[in-house]
């Protein structure tokens, strides 16, 4: 009897994992706190789904990206309804996108903007890795203090409002351990990040007046993120300033020749290295854009793009286009390829 017993739950405990092996993975959904303005009664009525391209790459998916962004931004601030954003098609998606994902919805917050945002993760297995080890939802709870606890191998987001050494050296630190580079071969890659901090620091804010904003500008801020795939590292530089395009000064052959620049042009002319074009008009500034674009020359980088305003700017070969909608910031991207150095 006792054997016939020990049979019927040996069968129980097969049945059951056969059970489990069929389970599919279902993503879980995430949910971000709701937002409202300060002595607001009334909460945003009802949510409206905005589904996400699958492609989720500023960088090469720019207009389709934006016009996501865009959409979600227009059903908040001017139908005033809560937003379910779905990302379980994205098929490839890049850093910059989190990125700017995550200062889109900070500036609302600055703003003190009521909304509310639901989301799922995407179906696809690397692209879910992207937005769950990333920091993302850390972040966006205000619990940034667990970042270094994610068991991961992206670096993950850092966040900033001023030059930050100990930051460039992370990911410094970060190439060379996946491209398994010598330490004066990513020198230029620290001295790039310093300049982009600097930029954002000294220029990307000029226009704000210091009694507007205390504690060094609270709420403007850059973010980084870094990944690594297939001998290749992919790092991304964002800051929510007016964009560089804004706020480069046209120099004087501009105005008496009545010469007109879009904003790639202007940017390209910038990074060219026309020290006029600087805001302030120091000749010692100005500097730190023709630094990166002269770097972005060289072989090891794989590809450098800038997006700022209505500009975009690939830096390896100088091709410009003009975006369809206004990109608010300015976005740095660069890639480098482990055999690049090895040439």
């Amino acid at each position: 009897m006792k054997k016939k017993y020990e049979e019927i739950l040996a069968e129980k405990r097969r049945l059951h994992n056969l059970k489990r092996k069929k389970h599919k993975y279902e993503p879980k959904e995430f949910e971000l706190p709701e937002y409202t303005k300060l002595n607001s009664k009334s909460k945003p009525p009802k949510r409206k789904t905005i589904k996400s391209p699958e492609n989720f790459s500023i960088i090469d998916n720019t207009n389709e990206v934006m016009d996501f962004f865009n959409d979600s931004k227009h059903v908040i601030e001017d139908l005033k309804k809560n937003i379910n954003q779905d990302f379980k098609k994205i098929s490839a998606v890049t850093p910059d996108a989190i990125l700017y994902m995550m200062s889109y919805i900070d500036d609302m917050k600055n703003r003190e903007v009521s909304f509310s945002i639901n989301g799922n993760f995407p179906n696809d297995k690397q692209c879910r890795k992207l937005f769950q080890e990333s920091g993302f939802l850390l972040h966006l709870k205000s619990e940034l203090e667990y970042l270094d606890k994610i068991e991961t191998d992206i670096l993950t987001i850092r966040v900033g409002t001023k030059t930050e050494p100990k930051v460039a050296q992370d990911v410094v630190k970060y190439v060379r351990k996946w491209l398994s580079i010598d330490r004066l071969e990513t020198k230029p890659i620290y001295k790039i990040l310093i300049e982009c901090m600097t930029n954002t620091k000294n220029h990307a804010f000029k226009d704000i007046k210091e009694d507007e904003h205390n504690n060094e500008n609270d709420n403007f801020k850059w973010y980084l993120m870094a990944y690594h795939n297939n001998g290749e590292v992919h790092f991304v530089f964002l800051d929510n300033g007016h964009g560089i395009a804004r706020t480069i000064r046209r120099n004087w052959k501009d105005i008496f020749t009545g010469k007109k620049y879009n904003d790639s042009k202007l940017v390209l002319s910038a990074l060219e290295g026309d020290i006029l074009r600087s805001q302030t008009g120091e000749a010692k500034r100005g500097k730190g854009l023709p630094y990166i674009y002269t770097n972005a020359k060289e072989e090891h980088i794989k590809e450098l793009i800038i997006i700022t305003n209505k500009g975009y700017i690939n830096c390896k070969n100088d091709k410009t286009k003009l975006l369809e909608e206004k990109f608010l910031g300015t976005l740095i991207s660069w890639k480098i390829r482990k055999e690049y150095f090895d040439e």
